[in-house]
C-alpha cells in the first residue's frame, strides 16, 4: 500500500484529510444536490421490488415503494439498537472495557 514513512500510511492522517475534504465539499454545495443520484438509485430498488412487472399505477407504485423503504430503514434501526445493547452488555461484563 503506502510506505510506512509516508503520512498516507497513518490512518489518523487519512481520516483528517477526508474530513477536511468532505467539509469543504459540503460547504460549497447543497447536501441534497450531492446525494440526489444516490438517493434516486436507492429508491429505484424499492420501486422495482414493489412492482417488478411495472403494472401498477404510478401513485400506488410510489406508495408501496415508500412503505418498503420505511420497513428497510426500521430494520436497520433495529439492528443498530441491538448492536448498542450488546456492546453495553459486553462493557458491563468486562468492567467498562468494550
Amino acid at each position: 500500500m503506502y510506505p510506512r514513512s509516508s503520512p498516507l500510511a497513518d490512518p489518523a492522517f487519512r481520516i483528517r484529510r477526508a474530513r477536511i475534504a468532505a467539509l469543504s465539499l459540503h460547504g460549497k454545495y447543497d447536501s441534497n444536490y450531492l446525494t440526489t443520484a444516490a438517493r434516486e438509485a436507492a429508491f429505484s430498488k424499492f420501486l422495482k421490488e414493489a412492482d417488478p412487472g411495472g403494472v401498477l399505477p404510478e401513485q400506488e407504485r410510489q406508495r408501496r415503494a415508500k412503505s418498503l423503504q420505511r420497513a428497510h430503514l426500521l430494520r436497520i434501526a433495529d439492528k443498530s439498537v441491538r448492536s448498542r445493547q450488546q456492546r453495553a452488555a459486553r462493557r458491563g461484563q468486562n468492567g467498562g472495557v468494550p
